[in-house]
């Protein structure tokens, strides 16, 4: 019973809030949409910047390893990178796996998601 009275005391002092529900094409909005763009140059930068920037700092060590010539240091710049290059390949696929979630997303008739898909992944094609 104490419970019960508790719970009534907390329902009727947490003040009753609107709730409103996201329209189903959100992605018509061109705030949305400016958002979506954005997102979809910062993917295109990060597709290009980080590989690059993993291989460079990559290549350095290994040759600083190759100049040092110990045995020990040849392994631990290689398995570095390995480890680098492996970070460079994921960060370059994660952008192409969310398009074909995002197209198989659409082709289930949720065809409103097309224009987020385009601003994320074309941006140079979006209008918002």
């Amino acid at each position: 019973m104490k419970k019960k009275l508790i719970f009534l005391i907390t329902m009727m002092l947490v003040p009753l809030t609107n709730v409103y529900a996201v329209s189903e094409n959100f992605c018509a909005n061109s705030g949305i949409l400016k958002a979506m763009r954005i997102v979809g140059y910062l993917i295109f930068i990060a597709k290009i910047l980080v590989p690059v920037i993993l291989i460079i700092t990559g290549s350095i060590d290994f040759g600083k390893a190759v100049i040092e010539g110990k045995d020990d240091s040849m392994k631990k710049a290689t398995s570095n990178l390995t480890r680098r290059a492996i970070i460079a390949i994921i960060v370059f696929l994660i952008p192409t796996v969310i398009n074909y979630i995002f197209g198989v997303v659409i082709s289930r008739n949720f065809s409103y998601y097309n224009d987020c898909r385009i601003c994320i992944f074309e941006p140079n094609n979006c209008s918002p």
